[in-house]
């Protein structure tokens, strides 16, 4: 568990509150099905870079969380009736994976073949650690977007608790916590699909997701899923389930994606503003559709969508990138829209953070800050 700490001004009393001071993080992920634990805004780590290493990319984003806590803890709480919930991290644990690997495998097939058991499980065991931690990140997402609410509202001026949404803000981690962050959020509302269809309802809620990336990220499993494959994942489940893919990826490079990724995102409808294309106006125009046809919108941040001078802290820095003030209108823009175009926004994570190569704490600053503007934009 991190340990949450930083300056304090006594001397402000309660207006002088910094997130360390703040946050409550003696809890579990767990605690969230029993109700045991109420609060507005929730974070959750996925301390992984198993997705990037498949993805061929330079490692060190598993200790991405704790490095954006950091850079989070001085951050002053402008937010008095708000209640912050650390839940800690979720990450690959590649022995364990091997020990249910093998005594699989041995039950299957004994002792007659001792090397071919062994190598099946070494070569499963990258690929199975990283989906065992993928499902268990998206339980404690679902956990954490479902547990009865019991906020305070903006705005409101007493200290009676009153119904409001929760914000679940993800910490990555390589970008393969997209896939876990989707799929939390999909099996959250899974139950009031059920309820809906008995009562004759549409059945089931319109996820849109909104990447602010470099990269698609919409490549094939080939033969592993990784931090490159997130929304191909997605799409397919969409395909599985009969649902839209609503897609939408802003500040892409040509540059770093090939023809045969322009052509999926083409095939599959994904929307996307290029980097050399972003303003704010060519944005909401592109989003404006997607946003007014859906219930639900899950918004991921690669922090390798900025340029390398801001975010130098990632596994693919960006020689160009888009302005992060940019970044920072589009996601208030997004929260002040919910209303109007009748979607709820509850889920954000950050993704890509690596502290091996930031400078400065640049990168890891730059995604705190995001959070704030977040928080800030929604609580």
């Amino acid at each position: 568990m991190f340990n949450w700490q930083g300056r304090t001004d006594s001397e402000d009393g309660e207006k002088g509150l910094r997130w360390h001071q703040r946050v409550k993080h003696d809890v579990d992920p767990q605690d969230f099905a029993s109700d045991a634990v109420t609060t507005d805004v929730a974070l959750v780590g996925f301390a992984s870079d198993l997705g990037v290493k498949h993805n061929k990319g330079r490692l060190g984003a598993a200790a991405g969380p704790n490095a954006i806590r950091g850079a989070l803890a001085n951050l002053p709480w402008h937010w008095p009736y708000a209640q912050l919930t650390d839940f800690g991290d979720v990450g690959v644990d590649p022995i364990r994976t091997a020990n249910e690997i093998a005594n699989s495998q041995h039950s299957l097939h004994g002792n007659s073949d001792i090397d071919s058991t062994s190598r099946i499980a070494q070569e499963a065991i990258p690929q199975c650690a990283l989906s065992q931690a993928q499902n268990q990140y998206a339980n404690a997402i679902s956990y954490a977007l479902t547990a009865d609410l019991h906020t305070k509202a903006k705005g409101t001026t007493n200290k009676e608790p009153t119904d409001n949404q929760r914000l679940v803000i993800g910490l990555g981690g390589g970008h393969e916590i997209a896939w876990g962050s989707y799929l939390g959020l999909f099996n959250a509302h899974a139950n009031h699909a059920e309820q809906a269809t008995v009562a004759g309802e549409r059945s089931g809620k319109r996820i849109g997701i909104i990447n602010f990336d470099a990269h698609f990220d919409l490549r094939k499993p080939a033969p592993n899923t990784s931090s490159g494959t997130p929304f191909r994942q997605v799409y397919e489940h969409c395909q599985l389930h009969n649902v839209p893919f609503h897609y939408a990826c802003v500040g892409v490079s040509k540059a770093a994606n090939t023809s045969a990724l322009f052509e999926f995102a083409d095939s599959s409808n994904t929307r996307y503003v290029l980097d050399t294309q972003c303003n704010f106006s060519t944005i909401c125009d592109t989003l404006a559709p997607m946003l007014q046809d859906i219930d639900l919108l899950y918004v991921t941040v690669c922090l390798d969508a900025f340029p390398a001078s801001a975010a130098p802290g990632v596994s693919a820095p960006s020689a160009l990138g888009v302005d992060p003030l940019l970044v920072i209108r589009v996601l208030r823009y997004l929260a002040e829209q919910q209303q109007a175009m009748q979607y709820q926004w509850q889920l954000c994570d950050i993704a890509e953070m690596n502290p091996q190569f930031d400078i400065d704490s640049r990168t890891a600053k730059l995604a705190a800050r995001l959070i704030f503007e977040v928080t800030d934009a929604l609580v």
